[in-house]
């Protein structure tokens, strides 16, 4: 039997200073793959960068507010940027699927 379990979803909204030094620059990729692992966990269902790379805005699917800053203080960029948090009471989606045809 599977444990239902209620989880919280959060809005965290992320700056970026304004320039970007050289040690922020080497640190993107590691970013990227964490971003990625949550993703794949099902810790974060929505990520979201500003077209003009100032900002991002993530929703965090997490047991608690407890849980939310562990995972954004295991972000590579977290020290390096300017962060805050809300808790959702909805979250509306729609995901587009691509139809695929045996024809």
């Amino acid at each position: 039997m599977s444990e239902d379990k209620e989880f919280i979803r959060f809005m965290a909204v992320f700056t970026l200073p304004e320039s970007l030094s050289d040690e922020v620059r080497s640190i993107i990729p590691e970013q990227r793959e964490m971003i990625k692992q949550y993703l794949y966990s099902g810790k974060i269902i929505h990520f979201a960068l500003a077209k003009d790379r100032k900002r991002f805005w993530i929703v965090f699917s997490c047991s608690s507010e407890a849980e939310l800053l562990f995972l954004i203080d295991h972000l590579p960029l977290t020290k390096y940027l300017d962060f805050d948090y809300h808790e959702l009471l909805f979250l509306e989606m729609i995901a587009l699927n691509p139809t695929f045809s045996v024809n």
